[in-house]
């Protein structure tokens, strides 16, 4: 990647979109100004060093966020892969669980690269990320977190947890956890969460020891029913309510976030939202896995959960996230009159919750940092507040990114900045292979 930072710039006719005041406001700008970073409404008094974007009526928006990303996964396409796959057991036991075992320094670093070209590439300015490489412990988050600030990607990170290979790699793990989250207190684009696998991968006695590390001070980032194993686990294995369980080792802290939760009561849902928590809904890989999707006629009346878009590793495309979110949600209520306001409360929900774990992100005013994913969609139709939603389903999702400007440019008309991806791939291929004959 290439040191040239372009934080001096003028973008020229803008349509954009933001979230103020719990409400998503447009303005359209025939010029706006980006200086040092931040943006300005006023031009400077000299603008001689200021690259100028033409963005010829295109709709932009607040730097995308993905809520529940693997950036461990990225090496896994074409990966050869055997033994039985019939349940979602088997796919961890068989795929998942042999990757991350083996995932060396190399492959964690190329992992990282990959993922932050796929980011960018996707207008996704902000990743929280749920690592796992157990060949690779000590350090691997500080790694991962500065791979993708070098790309201008801001991460908020946590380290897998969980039993299932042993009590020193748990304590390691749960070391490299407290680790970088008290690293990160020091860090500006970077932040953390706890992180823990799936609670049927976690006895009560890790738990209790997660609960003395951590205090209640930090936040969690957990899976939690994404298949109905992990529901039934609990009352067979630890004989309580898998959110209640949770609850008694006071891992519901603020700031929380469940991935998927696609198997979840309504009582368990209730306890969920007094705690406030928030649920990353992944639903092309939930699609994918066969683990059933979450049930978002039950979520959409619990005010206290953060509902959030996600994509499991899967893929960096959060719009296509969304999009399918929507049209689950008409498809299994069999009712074509809803899922605006789905999407509504995902962009009002992420609001809040970018905000709790950072400062400014999803902020549009003078002097705030420039945040800004353009996408490649001109409108054709009127375009204002009252109907982006439906540009944005019917729209805007059918679109790449055009730009992205976080602090500095990252995509310029769809073209990465500073970056040779050929070489890049060229160099993720070996790596892979080096990392599949470990498999």
């Amino acid at each position: 990647i290439l040191e040239e930072k372009m934080n001096n710039l003028i973008i020229k006719d803008l349509n954009m979109f933001f979230i103020e005041d719990n409400n998503i406001k447009h303005k359209y700008f025939q010029e706006l100004y980006v200086k040092d970073g931040n943006i300005c409404f006023v031009a400077p008094e000299n603008t001689n060093d200021f690259k100028t974007l033409d963005m010829q009526g295109r709709a932009a928006f607040h730097g995308v966020v993905n809520f529940h990303h693997h950036i461990y996964s990225q090496l896994a396409k074409g990966m050869p892969v055997s033994g039985d796959f019939s349940n979602f057991y088997n796919v961890l036991v068989n795929m998942w669980w042999k990757l991350d075992k083996v995932l060396f320094e190399e492959a964690v670093e190329c992992s990282a690269e990959i993922a932050a070209v796929e980011c960018i590439k996707n207008g996704v300015s902000t990743v929280f990320d749920h690592h796992a490489s157990f060949d690779f412990i000590e350090g691997s988050l500080n790694k991962v977190g500065r791979i993708l600030e070098k790309y201008g990607i801001d991460s908020c990170l946590c380290f897998e947890v969980s039993d299932r290979n042993g009590k020193e790699v748990f304590e390691r793990s749960v070391d490299e956890n407290i680790s970088y989250l008290e690293q990160c207190k020091l860090e500006k684009n970077r932040t953390a969460m706890f992180g823990l696998h799936a609670p049927f991968t976690l006895s009560d006695s890790s738990l209790a020891i997660i609960r003395e590390r951590t205090k209640g001070e930090y936040p969690m980032h957990f899976h939690m029913a994404e298949d109905i194993l992990d529901v039934l686990s609990s009352w067979k294995d630890f004989g309580d309510d898998i959110v209640r369980r949770m609850e008694k080792f006071d891992l519901l802290t603020p700031g929380t976030l469940t991935a998927h939760c696609n198997h979840l009561s309504e009582t368990q849902l209730n306890l969920l939202s007094s705690k406030n928590i928030a649920i990353a809904h992944n639903p092309a890989s939930n699609m994918n896995n066969a683990v059933g999707t979450l049930g978002f006629e039950k979520v959409i009346d619990h005010k206290g959960i953060r509902f959030l878009p996600g994509t499991d590793g899967m893929t960096a495309d959060v719009l296509s996230s969304m999009k399918d979110a929507f049209l689950l949600y008409r498809h299994n209520q069999h009712d074509s009159t809803i899922g605006f306001e789905l999407i509504e409360r995902m962009f009002m929900d992420s609001k809040k919750f970018v905000d709790f774990h950072f400062s400014g992100n999803w902020v549009f005013e003078e002097g705030s940092k420039a945040n800004i994913t353009v996408f490649d969609y001109i409108p054709y139709t009127p375009i204002d507040a009252n109907n982006f939603l439906g540009h944005f389903i019917y729209g805007i999702t059918e679109t790449k990114a055009y730009s992205l400007i976080n602090n500095r440019l990252l995509l310029d008309a769809g073209k990465l900045v500073g970056i040779d991806e050929k070489a890049l791939c060229d160099k993720a291929v070996k790596v892979s292979e080096n990392l599949w004959k470990k498999l």
